[in-house]
């Protein structure tokens, strides 16, 4: 019985709570809030525990405060509308019109004109070869060629065309009879005399009249040796004794250097220390070269 009792009561508080929510929802109001468990009673938002108030269709907290769009939500402020930005338009650069550079005009180059030369008139000047007149100054000097001078005066030795220039023969120097080679193979000092360069070419003192005997092609006889201590340009590089320095005197020079063979007659120790080396080279090279 009693449980029917309860059964009824059950089916009576469903009847209920479905009649009043079929009256409420035509007036737009919830009757039961979302996740707040709160209730609407006589148009007041209620809950067991906490007194809500109503904001629209929500229940809010004693916290929260009703606002345009619910509880603690504001509705959002127009924002004025910003036109975009236009960048300003810039017109193109234009590079600015060089005219072409024109190189000047360089007149050409004219040569002076150079008169002619005039042979200079002289009564002394007569057709024909280039006899001399004065102080040794041909006739084709003053006259031009195919002149010649009046009056009387040596003639000209004529050049000869083509061949080999005739070879000048020095005349030999007065040899001291008294310079010897003496035994020790020295020249007797205070007899020879020997043209020496200056510093800082250096000699042997005394210039030695010996070398190596195998530097000749025979062993240089006493004779020999004594005409090495005569020869005064010896000590510049005259090495076979003709009394002048030239090239012939520096190829043998070289033959002896190399280890070739000399004739006995001829000496390339121009310092007089007994040897052929850079020091003789030294000495015939200032020679030729001064």
């Amino acid at each position: 019985m009693r449980k029917e009792i309860s059964n009824i009561k059950y089916q009576i508080i469903t009847i209920i709570i479905s009649v009043v929510s079929l009256f409420l929802l035509p007036l737009g109001v919830n009757a039961w809030c979302d996740k707040t468990g709160c209730y609407f009673d006589d148009g007041v938002c209620k809950d067991e525990r906490t007194t809500y108030h109503e904001c629209g269709s929500e229940c809010c907290s004693p916290s929260q405060t009703c606002r345009g769009c619910g509880c603690d939500n504001p509705c959002p402020t127009a924002q004025p509308t910003v036109p975009p930005t236009v960048p300003p338009t810039v017109p193109p650069t234009v590079p600015p019109t060089v005219p072409p550079t024109v190189p000047p005009t360089v007149p050409p180059t004219v040569p002076p004109t150079v008169p002619p030369t005039v042979q200079p008139t002289d009564p002394n000047c007569l057709p024909g070869g280039s006899f001399c007149k004065e102080d040794e100054v041909c006739c084709s000097n003053v006259c031009g060629d195919n002149y010649k001078c009046g009056g009387t005066g040596p003639t000209n030795t004529p050049t000869p065309t083509g061949g080999l220039t005739p070879t000048v023969t020095p005349i030999p120097p007065t040899v001291n009879p008294s310079c010897i080679c003496k035994t020790d193979n020295t020249c007797k000092m205070n007899s020879c005399t020997f043209d020496k360069f200056s510093a800082p070419i250096t000699y042997s003192d005394p210039i030695k009249c010996s070398l190596l005997a195998s530097l000749f092609s025979t062993d240089p006889s006493s004779g020999d040796k004594t005409a090495w201590c005569q020869r005064a340009k010896r000590t510049k590089g005259d090495a076979d004794g003709n009394g002048v320095v030239n090239d012939s005197d520096y190829y043998l020079y070289v033959g002896a250097a190399n280890g070739g063979q000399i004739p006995p007659t001829v000496n390339p120790d121009f310092n007089g220390d007994g040897e052929v080396g850079a020091s003789d080279r030294a000495i015939i090279i200032k020679s030729l070269t001064k």
